[in-house]
């Protein structure tokens, strides 16, 4: 049943699958226990995500382990960037598409932050934090909220269809060179300006 939930929402969307579809296309007959294992269609997405999550989740924290100061910023962002790419760029993969579309839903998307925010990625998250006192804290959460999104909805992009003439580690590599620019990137003045409280005369 998992792997028809991930298939079914990654090509359908959320709205278009109920527990119900998802047991028709898998062939189970037993909806007592479905209901008993999953619950819900939520529960069923947690469960995609618990167990299509898990490799990604594994290989994270060995390039986190791998990771050293001297490979500064684009190497934390690689830890959060690589994994993701290295298991969903595969021909036989729906996950990049699934979280696209399980993401667009805000009370869905707390079941992915939930499974993602491991310590070492709650760590990976502090480190890049470090590396970048000069964006001020009122920003620093909608970047990251940006390039999470960015993150999920370009691997969909490319799960679906590659781009032609570009090796995927050439891809990936990319990727993480864009993340990096949105958090890292200088704010205009007119940012600065419009961050600054207003003063009354």
């Amino acid at each position: 049943m998992i792997e028809v939930a991930e298939k079914l929402i990654a090509e359908r969307g959320i709205g278009a699958v109920s527990l119900r579809a998802v047991l028709r296309e898998s062939g189970q007959r037993n909806k007592s226990a479905a209901h008993y294992h999953f619950g819900s269609l939520p529960g069923l997405i947690d469960a995609v995500i618990e167990e299509r999550g898990a490799p990604v989740r594994e290989y994270r924290d060995v390039q986190f382990d791998a990771w050293r100061p001297s490979d500064g910023a684009r190497g934390l962002v690689h830890v959060l960037v690589g994994p993701a790419a290295e298991f969903m760029l595969r021909p036989d993969s729906y996950y990049a598409r699934f979280l696209a579309q399980v993401t667009s839903d805000p009370e869905l998307h707390t079941i992915v932050q939930r499974r993602q925010h491991t310590p070492n990625y709650q760590e990976t998250l502090r480190l890049l934090r470090d590396a970048h006192p000069q964006v001020p804290p009122a920003l620093w959460q909608t970047r990251l909220d940006r390039v999470t999104l960015m993150t999920i909805n370009i691997l969909a992009r490319w799960e679906a269809t590659i781009p032609s003439g570009v090796p995927v580690p050439a891809l990936a590599a990319d990727l993480t060179d864009s993340v990096l620019r949105v958090l890292s990137g200088p704010l205009s003045p007119e940012t600065t300006a419009a961050l600054e409280p207003a003063t009354t005369l």
